[in-house]
């Protein structure tokens, strides 16, 4: 995958997500780490995405952290060598299909999130237990999107931007 097709928020999300997961001397950088980077940037299409689907964000945000808890470290020789856990290479596999489908561009965050919620791993199991659906998910992505495709890599700055300032 090629990091040039995503748009700059999920390009800092996984660079989040990236040091976050050095830093707390994790092997793997797996989706867990990119929806903790999701949920703690002050990202308005995130927020808006999960309250319009229904989310437990209380609830979300601490799974994700119990799940980062309990990845094994790594000291010693292999520590600060970061390899992409198999789950989220699936993802960004299935997130590059459903861009192509959508006609974008780019790779934006809210099919990051989308693809997140139709994943049979962790994280899927994650944001189901907190009330993500794949299908009312994708319904509040349309919604937000009206018919916009990710055409730039600033692409999410133009959905639904007048309800990010009277919600």
């Amino acid at each position: 995958m090629q990091s040039d097709k995503f748009t700059a928020l999920v390009r800092n999300a996984i660079g989040a997500a990236q040091s976050a997961a050095l830093a707390a001397n994790h092997q793997k950088l797996t989706p867990e780490h990119v929806l903790s980077a999701l949920l703690s940037d002050n990202n308005m299409t995130v927020k808006m995405l999960l309250a319009k689907s229904g989310a437990d964000s209380v609830s979300l945000s601490a799974q994700v952290k119990s799940a980062l808890d309990k990845l094994p470290q790594v000291t010693g020789s292999g520590a600060g060598q970061l390899q992409l856990d198999a789950d989220l290479a699936r993802i960004f596999a299935a997130v590059e299909s459903e861009a192509k489908a959508r006609h974008d561009q780019f790779i934006a965050v809210d099919l990051l999130l989308l693809a997140m919620a139709k994943s049979t791993g962790s994280v899927g199991k994650i944001l189901k237990k907190a009330g993500v659906e794949p299908a009312p998910l994708s319904a509040a992505i349309d919604e937000m999107r009206k018919g916009r495709t990710a055409d730039s890599d600033a692409a999410e700055d133009s959905y639904d931007a007048l309800s990010r300032y009277t919600s």
